[in-house]
Formats: C-alpha cells, sequence, structure tokens
C-alpha cells in the first residue's frame, strides 16, 4: 500500500480522528487509489497506534462511502462510478441553489466587488493551469454564499459531499485543466446578482455545478 514514508506531527484530538482525516485526505488526492486495498496493519505502523482505532477509522470512511470492507477479504477504497457522481453533483447543485436562495437578499454592493475579487484571483489561477491554488478560490467564492446563508446543516451536508466531488475532480481536472470554466461560470452568477435575478443566478450556479457531470459522461 503506497503511503507516504514520513509521518505528520499528530494533532490533539482522538486518535481515530487523526487516521480517518489522514485516511480520507489520500482517498480524495488519490495517494490511495480507487480499489486500492487499504492493509490496516500497515496504517497502523504508519501512526505507531493500535489496529483499534484504524479499524474505528475505517468504520468512519465505510459509513462515507469511501471504502468498502468485504468480509474475509479486506477494505478497499470505493471505485469512481458515474451514477455516484451524478448523485453527488445533483446533491451539490441542490445545495448551493437553496444557500444562493437563501444569501440572495444580504447581497450588497460590497459583497459583490467581493466577489469579483476573488473570481480575477481564480480566474488568474484558471489561466496559468494552477488548479490546486484555483480550487482555493473556487472554494472562497461559494463560501461567500454559506457564510451569508448561515445555515450550519447545509454548510455540513456541503462538506461530506465535497469530499466525494473532489475525488473525482483530482482524477479529472489535474490531466485536464484546459477544460476548467469555473471562472466564467461565476461571472455569469454575479452578473445575475446584479441584474437582481435570483432565478438566473441560481440557473447559472447550477451550470456550474452539473457542466462536471456533462464533461465525463
Amino acid at each position: 500500500m503506497p503511503i507516504p514514508k514520513e509521518q505528520s506531527a499528530l494533532e490533539r484530538k482522538p486518535t481515530k480522528n487523526i487516521v480517518y482525516d489522514t485516511l480520507r485526505d489520500w482517498i480524495v488526492v488519490g495517494t490511495l487509489k480507487p480499489g486500492e486495498k487499504v492493509i490496516d496493519i500497515e496504517v497502523s505502523s504508519y501512526f505507531s497506534v493500535s489496529r483499534t482505532p484504524v479499524r474505528e477509522a475505517l468504520q468512519m470512511l465505510s459509513e462515507q462511502n469511501l471504502v468498502k470492507v468485504i468480509p474475509n477479504k479486506g477494505t478497499y477504497v470505493t471505485e469512481l462510478n458515474k451514477e455516484d457522481m451524478n448523485n453527488v453533483y445533483h446533491a451539490l447543485c441542490a445545495v448551493h441553489s437553496s444557500v444562493l436562495a437563501l444569501a440572495f437578499p444580504k447581497i450588497t454592493p460590497s459583497i459583490i466587488q467581493e466577489l469579483r475579487e476573488i473570481n480575477s484571483k481564480l480566474a488568474e489561477m484558471q489561466k496559468g493551469g494552477n488548479y490546486f491554488q484555483m480550487k482555493e478560490f473556487d472554494a472562497a467564492f461559494h463560501g461567500v454564499f454559506f457564510e451569508l446563508a448561515n445555515n450550519p446543516y447545509l454548510t455540513e451536508f456541503n462538506e461530506q459531499l465535497k469530499i466525494h466531488s473532489a475525488r473525482a475532480e483530482h482524477v479529472y481536472f489535474l490531466a485536464n485543466t484546459a477544460e476548467l470554466k469555473s471562472a466564467e461560470e461565476h461571472e455569469a452568477i454575479i452578473a445575475a446578482i446584479e441584474a437582481g435575478d435570483m432565478h438566473l443566478a441560481q440557473k447559472c450556479m447550477a451550470e456550474n455545478w452539473l457542466r462536471f457531470v456533462r464533461s465525463v459522461n
């Protein structure tokens, strides 16, 4: 199992959460690839912990459909498939549309300016093919709406969904950075907001999320 050679310093939180967070990140970025077997004794050795918190972490990952436990065979990273990705992105579309509706009455000219400044930086990263920096500004752009909406349930749901979407995007967009269109789609959202047209803004938001599904189908 190809895990990093050196261990990061452990944070002060339950061991199972540290193991869970690390394995989750490895799955998202592809250190652990779809279909790959996760060997608990190797993970235990890496963290210098017993197998109990590792098994607890794997159970948490299984509940999120990031790994699949097969009796008498082992634990494997869940494969990516189109049906699951369709479900994930349609759910993200619904969440972000709802968040935009909640945020819309609170959007001021200064907020629009903030969105434009974030999107300008995103466009710069997009033009240079800087995928990881672009994703940071993309998250900041959408984060503005979540902050205005102030709905912790939608925020939590979004975070869980983004774990799954990030897996697919790392696989696809890292090899196809020329197909990134987020800045243009964000500008359409901003223009609709400026025009006071919430329904058009929601339509543009949906396009921003569902384009990925169409591009890989």
